[in-house]
């Protein structure tokens, strides 16, 4: 499905998953943006955007174009979110 935002205890879940799993965590919620994707990239290794990328791909080659090129800017260089007070990071 697609949400318009990461709801708030989506965060913590996927802190806990990261430090629960020694694999890679990839994980894709519906998103339709850059600022989702890196919303969801700052907890994750990897970031999974399906539906909407069909859907721009459908409008045109060149939507889809600019699309991708949208996720690629955001997730190139992304700027730590600082933790909630109290929350660990796994590395």
């Amino acid at each position: 499905g697609v949400h318009k935002a990461l709801p708030a205890e989506v965060a913590g879940f996927l802190r806990t998953v990261k430090a629960a799993s020694p694999k890679p965590v990839a994980v894709g919620f519906g998103i339709t943006s850059a600022r989702q994707a890196l919303e969801i990239f700052r907890h994750v290794d990897c970031v999974i955007v399906g539906s909407e990328l069909i859907r721009q791909i459908e409008k045109s080659s060149q939507s889809a174009a600019k699309f991708v090129q949208s996720l690629r800017a955001a997730l190139a260089n992304p700027s730590p979110q600082p933790s909630p007070k109290g929350a660990r990071h796994a590395s």
